[in-house]
């Protein structure tokens, strides 16, 4: 008993000790590193959501467009989303694939604070697509028409957006069930476009207009690689689902084939059995070690997450989760945890080892 007391005594002593050096004139305590927080103590596992079909992560901000007409933002350790804008778009039963439809932040976001998105509108009894740009953080009376005048329809409107490596903007349109307008190369559907950030001609577009590449059916998802490479995912008719790489000038068969052909550019990789892929990313983190520098896609029908092992011309999948609700869509924060979005919510993806 009094070893014990004579041990309390020597660790108060010491204590008391370490105390007073802590505030000696002229002592200096080195400062800990705060470790910044992950991604799932900055947003929620969960977000409730009216069918998300596009997401993307600042550091500290998720923005989110819903197929209804909203864009809306959650800030990091927020609970709820605000809505940004409004735009109206044509609900119509039957017209399922019509809405506000892809986001992408501008490359200088942080300066900039420029949001690009991809919506539908009716005018008389026409449907169209457009690209619009709005500015994060103020008033929005009327977003600024960057590309207009895309056919829309009932089925098959596309609306990917992303900005490459070289700080333009590429567009997927759908061909709007008519197939024909995919193999018109002035025409803007069934394309991958081209454009400056304020919607004027880049130079080294192929065919002197906005196309980058044709023969395009129904793109659901778009990405870039570290190499500044484009791949986008593709909804085939009945079967025959596709993952490309997207080429300069490339046709890439639609309507007359889907699948491969020696006739047009090759898949990556086909589906024969219908799995309706949509959104994709090149996984850049390092949360899910074997997913680093790969791609990543998702598929509505049967709500798996997919990776893609590239081999040459070719690919190779491992489905990596599976029998999750409908994907809409998937993006990656900026420390590395995927998002998926489905019909009803946006949720961290949990892969099971």
């Amino acid at each position: 008993m009094l070893s014990l007391q004579n041990k309390l005594s020597k660790i108060f002593v010491s204590f008391l000790i370490c105390l007073q050096l802590l505030f000696l004139p002229g002592c200096h305590v080195p400062a800990t590193k705060e470790q910044p927080p992950t991604s799932k103590e900055q947003f929620p596992e969960q977000v409730e959501a009216d069918f998300p079909t596009g997401l993307v992560f600042t550091d500290d901000k998720l923005f989110f467009t819903e197929k209804g007409g909203k864009l809306k933002m959650l800030e990091a350790g927020a609970e709820k989303p605000t809505t940004l804008l409004s735009v109206d778009v044509p609900e119509l039963i039957g017209y399922n694939e019509l809405g506000l439809l892809g986001i992408a932040l501008s490359p200088s976001f942080k300066s900039d604070k420029q949001i690009y998105l991809y919506h539908s509108y009716q005018k008389d009894a026409q449907f169209f697509n457009r690209v619009v740009r709005i500015e994060a953080g103020k008033p929005q009376k009327k977003p600024v028409v960057i590309v207009d005048g895309i056919n829309g329809g009932s089925i098959h409107n596309g609306g990917k957006l992303a900005f490459g490596p070289d700080a333009n903007l590429y567009i997927a349109t759908g061909e709007s069930g008519n197939g024909l307008l995919a193999q018109n190369k002035n025409s803007l559907n069934g394309k991958v476009l081209r454009i400056k950030p304020d919607g004027s001609l880049p130079p080294g577009n192929p065919f002197n207009n906005k196309t980058w590449s044709y023969g395009h059916r129904n793109i659901f998802g778009m990405a870039f690689d570290n190499k500044g490479n484009l791949f986008v995912t593709e909804n085939g008719p009945e079967s025959n689902d596709e993952v490309n790489q997207i080429t300069k000038g490339a046709n890439y068969g639609w309507p007359e084939t889907t699948g491969f052909s020696s006739k047009f550019k090759q898949p990556l990789i086909v589906y024969e059995q219908s799995i309706a892929p949509t959104g994709i990313i090149f996984y850049t983190g390092n949360k899910y070690k074997d997913l680093t520098n790969k791609l990543v896609f998702t598929d509505y029908l049967n709500g798996d997450v997919h990776r893609l092992t590239l081999k040459g011309n070719r690919a190779q999948d491992k489905i990596i989760a599976e029998n999750l609700q409908a994907i809409n869509a998937i993006a990656q924060t900026k420390d590395g945890i995927i998002y998926i979005a489905t019909e009803n919510r946006i949720t961290g993806l949990t892969i099971k080892r």
